[in-house]
């Protein structure tokens, strides 16, 4: 390893007037996998010292985290791409198995470095540093490696129809995945108990992760709150390097995997959650550092937003580089925060605010940014144009909850939503979180409930599929729930990865017959795919003799139907449309339990003169999947 020096003041802070060495080193193995995260170590002898002074709280330390006092970045080039990417300053995670947690000690390369590279090629890397109002120096290092090829295509992005999500090439992605949220405590394993009453920590949700994985998901949300993934310490500014090693851990599986993530920032706290673990208004870091009065505050005092953009801009420079931390939700459920409705122009001011600070300050343009509502409307947020998709919440009890879910995208009219959000923003849209809630008659809790059984789970996940969004719907209920994930994902998995659901741009819905039906079409009307449901296999009819976590009998749910148990309504038909006139179609139905099983063979069928064709429910299924192609076929499609 080379040393190399510069005669140059790093820290205004420090009176430094001798030469300053730089030391770097590439801790990553060459060659590195286009798309791959590289990661180099630096360290500055003489001042880290004061840096970790800071970190373990002394008075006398300097932030690294502050860009005031030390900025440091690295320049990455092949000879025809050139990248500049912020340094982080790391600690050391240390696994005390005794204590259940992460500890952390001063690690050898305290200053780290994250690249992953988007073309094949040698790749070098130097070091940029300035005092803050001066020209920036460019300092040599002896950081080489060499990047080749791999099965990523890129970043993701917002597709020409404006519907679904693709990658930098233009290969189509469909989002497969639920919520892997959080842990429910600061600890490395959880404690194992009844149903469902456990608790969870960092390596839970590694397993969680990997197994979505294993069972063919790709897409996973996140979201970072005080007692996991949040990085925000009691003293604002003085991140947790403990909670920061578990989200390394996490985001590794996730490109290891081809997990792409969507991470949320700022969590709907209330901030007066009475929980050890969550942050009371009281106590909550940025109020104590700005000198708040008010909760509202944090969107407009300078020193608050400040403190944010400086967390905003540690958590860029640590886990932004890789593709597979594809969207930044940059608030969640804001209609939760209290007085939302009367302060909304202050919410749309301040995302706005925060849009700007990564797309020009940090000067970003791959991560995807978007915000969540738990319920409608939505309004003039929405319409703001660096808000790239729309992020639905939605919960039910009800018979006709997917019916509902259709709706508030499509908007056909059904529930009174007259413009749904694919019709009235023009961008692709989600179910960011979904799944049961405990109504007003339902004496249980809704996690309960889908222990008990996994229909409301199974059916929102295929309904969903096929209302226009750019993937599933992402169920909050049950990411602990092994069971359930490998019930439901490898057949889903393997239905879209026959259907090129890029090209399913229009979408429908039917009822009839007890029956309820979701699919997507192309705009010719020569493929369609969706979802056929007999509408009593649902979770009211299908929850019964249910125990809680207590072991007590369940309340009956409110049942919205006619049936009190399911019904064998095989061979009733239903309709779709937006196909061609008076054309030979071949049918396909598939098992929504068994991957990769057909049902009953493939069946040839004319549309009618209005571009409709009759489904027929198979005989002893629930719900089945289809896929519909133009043209006679007298082979079997599997897969």
């Amino acid at each position: 390893m080379r040393k190399f020096a510069l005669l140059l003041g790093l820290l205004a802070a420090l009176p430094v007037t001798a030469q300053e060495l730089f030391e770097a080193e590439l801790l990553s193995a060459s060659p590195v996998l286009q798309w791959h995260t590289a990661e180099a170590g630096v360290r500055i002898p003489a001042m880290d010292r004061r840096f970790r002074a800071f970190v373990a709280g002394g008075q006398n330390g300097v932030s690294p985290y502050n860009t005031a006092n030390i900025n440091l970045r690295a320049v990455f080039s092949n000879g025809t791409l050139r990248d500049t990417v912020q340094a982080f300053w790391y600690e050391a995670p240390v696994i005390n198995r005794a204590a259940n947690r992460y500890d952390t000690e001063p690690s050898n390369w305290p200053w780290r470095i994250r690249f992953a590279p988007p073309a094949k090629g040698v790749w070098t890397m130097q070091l940029l540093t300035a005092q803050p109002g001066e020209p920036a120096a460019l300092i040599a290092t002896n950081v080489s490696f060499t990047c080749t090829a791999s099965n990523r295509h890129g970043w993701l992005t917002v597709a020409p129809n404006k519907r679904h999500l693709q990658f930098t090439d233009g290969t189509p992605f469909f989002a497969i995945g639920q919520n892997i949220a959080w842990a429910e405590e600061p600890i490395l394993k959880g404690f194992k108990g009844p149903h469902p009453l456990y608790i969870g920590g960092f390596e839970d949700v590694y397993h969680y992760l990997n197994h979505l994985a294993d069972c063919g998901g790709n897409f996973a949300r996140i979201v970072l709150t005080p007692w996991c993934g949040g990085l925000e310490n009691t003293t604002a500014g003085n991140y947790r390097q403990d909670h920061a090693a578990a989200l390394d851990s996490m985001l590794h599986i996730c490109e290891k995997r081809g997990i792409y993530a969507q991470v949320n920032f700022e969590f709907h706290h209330g901030y007066n959650v009475p929980w050890k673990y969550q942050w009371t208004w009281e106590k909550h870091p940025l109020r104590n550092a700005a000198g708040l009065s008010s909760y509202l505050q944090l969107l407009s005092n300078d020193s608050a937003i400040k403190l944010q953009h400086q967390l905003i801009r540690y958590f860029h420079a640590r886990y932004g580089n890789s593709p597979n931390l594809a969207v930044y939700e940059l608030m969640g459920e804001m209609d939760n925060w209290p007085a939302f409705e009367q302060n909304r122009p202050l919410f749309q001011s301040w995302i706005t605010a925060q849009i700007n600070f990564v797309r020009n300050n940090l000067r970003d343009n791959q991560h995807l940014l978007t915000v969540s509502f738990a319920t409608p409307p939505y309004g003039s947020i929405y319409d703001i144009a660096g808000v790239q998709f729309v992020s639905l919440h939605h919960y039910t009890n009800d018979l006709k909850d997917n019916r509902r879910r259709y709706e508030l995208v499509n908007g056909d009219g059904l529930f009174g939503e007259k413009r749904g959000t694919l019709r009235r923003y023009d961008k692709p849209s989600q179910f960011g979180e979904m799944g049961l809630i405990n109504g007003p008659v339902n004496a249980a809790d809704p996690d309960d409930y889908t222990w008990c059984s996994d229909i409301s789970f199974h059916n929102s996940l295929w309904a969903t599929s096929f209302m226009g969004c750019f993937g599933t719907g992402l169920n909050w209920w049950q990411w602990r729930n092994d069971s359930i994930r490998s019930a439901n994902f490898p057949v889903l998995a393997a239905f879209i990865g026959k259907v090129p659901m890029h090209e399913l741009t229009e979408t429908g819905n039917n009822t009839a017959n007890g029956l309820e039906v979701f699919w997507c079409s192309n705009e010719k009307g020569t493929r369609a795919a969706g979802w056929l449901h007999n509408t009593s296999y649902w979770w009211a009819n299908m929850s019964q003799n249910c125990r809680d976590r207590n072991q007590k009998q369940m309340l009956p749910p409110k049942d919205d139907d006619a049936a009190q148990t399911p019904e064998n309504r095989s061979g009733r038909s239903i309709s779709i449309n937006g196909l061609e006139r008076n054309t030979l179609y071949s049918v396909t139905y598939f098992d929504t339990r068994v991957p990769g099983q057909t049902i009953k063979g493939i069946i040839n069928q004319r549309s009618s003169r209005t571009g409709r064709i009759t489904l027929v429910l198979p005989e002893n299924v629930a719900d089945c999947a289809f896929y519909v192609v133009k043209g006679r076929s007298a082979v079997n499609e599997s897969f």
